[in-house]
Order: C-alpha cells, then structure tokens, then sequence
C-alpha cells in the first residue's frame, strides 16, 4: 500500500483543498483565517482515504488517484448543485432534489470512472486537471492575502474615550429578524411575556414598528445614518445597480460620528 503514497498527486491535492479555501475566501471578512487548518486537515485526510480506497480496489496508482479525484469533485459540488436544483419545483415529482441528484451524481461518477479506466494514456487529464485544481486554489488564495494585506495597511482604530465626563456608553442592539408581538400572534406563539418584563424594567417597546427597508443592509444603513438612503447616500436613481455605496468604509464612518 506504500506505493500508493511514494508520489504526489497534486491534482487530488488541489480539488482536496479548493473548497475549504473557497469558503474561506468568502467569508475572510467574518471569521479568522486560523479556522481553516482544521477543515483543510480533515479534507485532505478524506481524500487520502478515499485514494486508498480506490487502490485497494483497482490495484493501479494513477487510475485510482483519478478516479478518486473525480469522487471529490463530485462529493464537493453536490451541495452547490442541491442547492439550484431545490428552487425547482419539477425535481419533487422524483421524490426530491437529493434523490435524482444522488441517482445524477452516481451516474456521473459511474461514466467518468469508465472513462478513466478504458483510457490507454492519462498524461493530457493529468495535467489538465493540475492546471485546473491550481487555478481554483489561486482565486480564493488571492482574496485571501488581498484581505490581509488591506488589514495591514488600515490605519488603527481610534481609542475609545473612558472618561466619565465623555458621558455613558450607549449600546445599540438590533434584533435582527425578530417580530413584533402581533406577527409573533399570527403564526401561534405569545411574546407577551417578554415585551412585558422589557416595559416592567423601563423600555418603550413601539406596538406597531416596522423597518424602513426590508434587506438587513439597507435597515441598518439607514438607521444609523439616522435618515433614508435617499437623503444618506449618493445615488444615481435607477442606473444604480450596484450595494457598493452601502459598505464603502466613508459611510460607515459617517454612521459612526452621527
């Protein structure tokens, strides 16, 4: 079995580790990137396994490094493909997106494993699937180092005023999502336990409030700016199509001094 091991299959490597380092990629803004190391771990452990799988049963090092990239690929996508095809409506009348994708999946596995098998020379799907597998890992890698690099360049943060005569801390905390005590009613619960011990310790709650906007981003925007958008930000009416006016960093600093 150390055969299998004694040479690097950088394609499997890279199908391996791109989904770890895709989701990083978009999400770098919200956690840590230490977080990776684990999940990339267990991704390449997983491969590893399922490499050895394969030549337990094929007995052939190069078919089965293909063969067990093509069940990654296929493992990973199949999240990302549930998730289009569970909008339509059509795929129910097979009894469910995960049943004729599973049955979908398999097949596609099933040809391309044939395919791999029959093939005579596998030089050209090598290193085209290298090639592939290191420009899926650059993308996520580069967004990934653009983000720290802009981390390192930010100017640092005001420090916070502690003074007592600067006045008390004022805390803002958006409940985001929750409803009001009437659309709570409509679907059979009862919040009038909470809204009462809130009212009991001091705190107006407003019986009929609603948001201005129903998008999160847009709710807080213009609430913190204390206005509309309209009158908040710059905008080019309809010909905006774009939320860039909404996380460029001189509104949320104009939010922040108001």
């Amino acid at each position: 079995m150390k055969k299998i091991f004694s040479k690097p299959y950088w394609y499997l490597v890279f199908f391996a580790t791109y989904p770890v380092l895709a989701l990083l990629g978009s999400n770098i803004r919200e956690v840590k990137s230490d977080v990776v190391y684990r999940p990339l771990l267990i991704s390449i452990l997983f491969a590893t396994l399922v490499l050895g799988v394969a030549w337990l049963i094929l007995r052939e090092r190069t078919k089965a490094a293909l063969v067990a990239t093509l069940f990654i690929f296929v493992f990973f996508t199949y999240g990302h493909v549930y998730e289009i095809a569970r909008h339509y409506g059509f795929m129910y009348y097979f009894g469910g997106p995960h049943v004729l994708l599973g049955v979908l999946s398999l097949v596609l596995f099933l040809f391309g494993a044939r395919y791999i098998l029959k093939a005579k020379d596998h030089a050209n799907l090598i290193r085209a699937l290298t090639l592939i597998g290191a420009f899926l890992i650059l993308y996520p890698l580069i967004q990934i180092g653009i983000f720290h690099s802009q981390q390192e360049s930010a100017p640092a943060p005001l420090e916070a005023k502690t003074q007592a005569s600067q006045g008390p801390d004022i805390y803002y905390i958006i409940l985001d999502g929750y409803s009001r005590q009437d659309s709570i009613e409509a679907f059979g619960g009862d919040n009038t336990g909470f809204i009462k011990g809130l009212e009991d310790t001091g705190f107006y709650v407003a019986s009929c409030s609603r948001s201005n906007y129903r998008g999160t981003l847009l709710s807080l925007t213009s609430s913190l700016n204390l206005d509309y958008i309209y009158n908040a930000i710059p905008h080019n009416g309809r010909q905006t199509q774009t939320l860039n006016p909404f996380i460029t960093p001189c509104y949320i600093a104009k939010s922040a001094r108001r």
